[in-house]
């Protein structure tokens, strides 16, 4: 089922102290094998526009298929699901450990581009690092 997490990201403790806010998701897949065909996605959704109720018109961001031995991180809340796994994987499981990054306090900051582009843009180098060496 499609689900963002909200509840997750803004949690509080019932004695009102003070508990880790949600920043980033992630999964991290530690299966051997896997075929495309055994499906089994994650995929993660942009928020379109608002519709008129509670839930936006949502539109596919990324598909992530569970590459054995990979990690996929998104920024949270932010609406995402995982596919089943089809049938004909037979005996084979889709094995995964999921968590979240955490920070106590509010954090004010320009939203993402993309959930993974910190992961698919190259690092800048800082101009003191291109000047050549006297």
């Amino acid at each position: 089922m499609t689900h963002e997490d909200r509840a997750q990201a803004n949690a509080s403790s019932l004695d009102n102290s003070r508990v880790g806010r949600h920043r980033l998701a992630l999964v991290s897949y530690v299966h051997e094998e896997w075929e495309a065909d055994w499906e089994g996605e994650l995929i993660i959704y942009k928020a379109d526009r608002q519709t008129g109720t509670d839930r936006p018109k949502l539109g596919i961001s990324h598909c992530i298929a569970p590459e054995p031995g990979s990690l996929a991180l998104f920024t949270v809340p932010r609406y995402h699901r995982v596919c089943r796994v089809n049938p004909a994987a037979g005996d084979h499981a889709r094995l995964s450990i999921a968590g979240w990054l955490l920070t106590d306090h509010a954090v004010r900051h320009p939203p993402c581009r993309s959930p993974l582009s910190v992961l698919s843009e190259p690092h800048k180098k800082s101009p003191a690092a291109t000047k050549p060496a006297r």
